[in-house]
């Protein structure tokens, strides 16, 4: 499995409805952290989230299950080790 943890924040908030949109599971957890995930990988694409360049790079500050295999301006991938 593949998550990331985004903080539920008005920020990261377009990435957490993108995410879900590209048919990722997206849920909110009690402890104020978006969870999205995947059985296999996940990969999210910047440009539909809309966010800028400084709140895409700290995406992943909040965690993640997996490992990164991409993650630059365009895509943040994450696989299942």
């Amino acid at each position: 499995m593949a998550a990331i943890y985004l903080l539920n924040v008005p920020e990261f908030q377009p990435i957490a409805a993108s995410a879900q949109q590209q048919g990722l599971q997206v849920s909110v957890l009690k402890s104020g952290y978006f969870r999205i995930f995947s059985p296999g990988s996940l990969e999210i694409r910047r440009k539909p989230t809309g966010v800028k360049l400084p709140v895409w790079f700290g995406a992943p500050t909040g965690g993640l299950e997996g490992v990164i295999a991409q993650f630059d301006k365009d895509v943040l991938r994450i696989v299942d080790p």
